[in-house]
């Protein structure tokens, strides 16, 4: 009877393998710019990058990734080599582009910025930032200029023009690039310099004439057009600077949700909130009303972020078919990085798809040792343990997962809720075979039934999953039933 249910479930486990699969190589599938479905609606797409684990810090300095990065290309060959000079070339042409899109004035009168001038963003501390992140004490944008964004930027929407450039698959959030519209890249090409710069410099020990825009949005979520949130992701970027454009007035919920702090950031109009690009957060659903936000991308021009830029060549070797430069590029970007936890997760994704379970695990295993909050590992390990016949291993990797997802609409929270009913079921079903006393497995079998309906109504006719529900409420009616 186990083994009979144990073979049913696998047609559920497959499936849900296979959309975690396009989750767990995201990053080898997928450049920066794509979108990627986990879900059968659509879900995040994953940014490549930084070390996160450090949290409140930056990439590390062009001259450690440099030494690492030439040491590798000695022991690896013209591929590596090849690479490294691509990374850098595709910097200098990041920077390039940016001063070009926002040439400095002839005059500037830079603002100035002191510890006095941040505070959290969160509301609930006094010092002037929160794990790598913080928030002006005052505006940085008056609500004039707020009002004249919002208006170019809305005229742009309408007549058809959007960036393309944001973590969610078919997204009905509306957004241009800055840079196409005549007034606000003149505003820029003062306000980046006199403003943004100076700030980002007091708060991440930068120089303020070495920075870039790599890229700058103005977004809007609506309640109406259904644009309401985006998933957890990175930036591809060094450092990010949102500004609240609309009156709080305007909106119900929003904001920005932090995982490593699992903390909202809200915003008067005008204010700036700033992170590492690095720090994984979310777009928090909104409610009601609209809200806009101006969000800039910015570089370092002495920082070309080596690792970040191997994983994004990394993905397009995977992606071109040739796994085994995709597994050098990121051997190479753990080199430099070995502390980002990102860079692990996608390695044990290749050595996942290669076959090798044992290297998988391990990297999975890793990336979950230096990075706690994300539920991306868990799931992948829960996957693992599934293959293995592991299923209480499988299931508690799947809590986890559940556990650390940002809310119900993450796409590792539905493949975390449907793989923890599925290994559920079979638990129960076997301590129903043994003629347990105690059955904890089926007491806990309502929640998972609970959660199995709420995501069903992402695949509402997949008849794997009605199966699945269909056993489980039978079991929660009338006992555990082998079959």
């Amino acid at each position: 009877g186990r083994a009979r249910a144990l073979a049913r479930g696998r047609g559920v486990a497959s499936m849900t393998t296979s959309w975690r699969m396009r989750a767990v190589l995201a990053i080898l599938e997928l450049s920066l710019a794509a979108g990627y479905a986990s879900r059968p609606d659509g879900a995040a797409r994953t940014a490549t990058s930084m070390s996160a684990a450090r949290g409140s810090t930056a990439s590390a300095p062009e001259a450690r990734g440099v030494q690492a990065g030439a040491s590798a290309a000695r022991d690896s060959g013209d591929v590596l080599a090849d690479a490294l000079g691509a990374a850098r070339a595709q910097h200098a042409d990041e920077v390039a582009a940016g001063r070009a899109a926002f040439p400095l004035p002839a005059s500037l009168a830079p603002w100035r910025f002191d510890a006095l001038s941040f505070a959290s963003p969160f509301g609930t501390e006094s010092g002037s930032s929160s794990g790598g992140v913080c928030a002006t004490r005052l505006p940085l944008i008056t609500s004039a200029e707020c009002e004249s964004l919002i208006a170019e930027a809305s005229a742009a929407m309408a007549g058809g023009q959007t960036s393309r450039f944001t973590y969610t698959a078919g997204s009905r959030l509306g957004e241009v690039h800055a840079s196409t519209l005549p007034c606000a890249s003149r505003w820029l090409s003062r306000a980046l310099p006199e403003r943004f710069w100076p700030l980002l410099g007091q708060s991440f020990g930068r120089d303020p004439a070495r920075l870039v825009a790599y890229d700058c949005l103005i977004v809007r979520y609506s309640a109406t057009s259904g644009g309401v949130r985006q998933p957890v992701h990175r930036d591809g970027a060094l450092l990010t600077v949102n500004v609240a454009l609309s009156d709080p007035s305007a909106f119900e919920g929003g904001g920005t949700w932090f995982e490593p702090s699992r903390q909202v950031a809200r915003l008067g109009r005008g204010h700036a909130l700033a992170h590492s690009s690095e720090v994984r957060h979310a777009g928090h659903r909104l409610l009601t009303g609209e809200r806009w936000v101006l969000v800039l991308f910015a570089l370092c021009d002495n920082e070309p972020q080596i690792a970040r830029r191997l994983a994004e060549l990394a993905a397009e070797a995977k992606r071109d078919g040739r796994p085994e430069h995709a597994l050098r590029l990121f051997a190479a970007a753990t080199e430099i990085e070995p502390l980002d936890h990102e860079l692990h997760y996608s390695l044990g994704a290749l050595h996942s798809e290669a076959g090798d379970e044992q290297a998988a695990r391990a990297a999975f295993e890793h990336a979950v040792e230096l990075y706690q909050h994300c539920p991306k590992p868990h799931v992948a390990l829960g996957a693992i343990a599934v293959a293995a016949d592991e299923t209480a291993a499988a299931l508690s990797h799947f809590d986890e997962a559940r556990a650390r997802a940002a809310d119900e609409e993450e796409g590792s929270w539905w493949e975390a809720a449907v793989n923890s009913a599925l290994c559920c079921q079979q638990l129960a079903e076997a301590e129903a075979e043994a003629g347990c006393a105690e059955r904890p497995w089926r007491a806990r079998l309502p929640a998972d039934v609970a959660r199995l309906r709420q995501a069903l109504v992402v695949a509402p006719g997949d008849e794997r999953l009605l199966g699945l529900l269909a056993r489980m409420e039978a079991a929660v009616e009338g006992g555990a039933r082998v079959s």
